[in-house]
């Protein structure tokens, strides 16, 4: 089998590994931005705090 080493058969490819790895990452984000929460700000104030907020990024 390519890859594997003969009668190892724990081994797990790199390239697996690291997609393993990356879908645990996305899963995680995914989590964590759907917890994210959209403040509201009335439309009045929302002008007004925009620009100081911004500038201070």
């Amino acid at each position: 089998m390519s890859g594997q080493a003969a009668g190892d058969s724990s081994f797990i490819a790199k390239n697996r590994l690291e997609a393993l790895v990356d879908g645990v990452f996305v899963f995680a984000m995914t989590l964590l931005v759907i917890g994210l929460a959209v403040p509201s700000i009335p439309k009045s104030q929302a002008a007004a705090e925009l620009t100081p907020a911004l500038l201070s990024m």
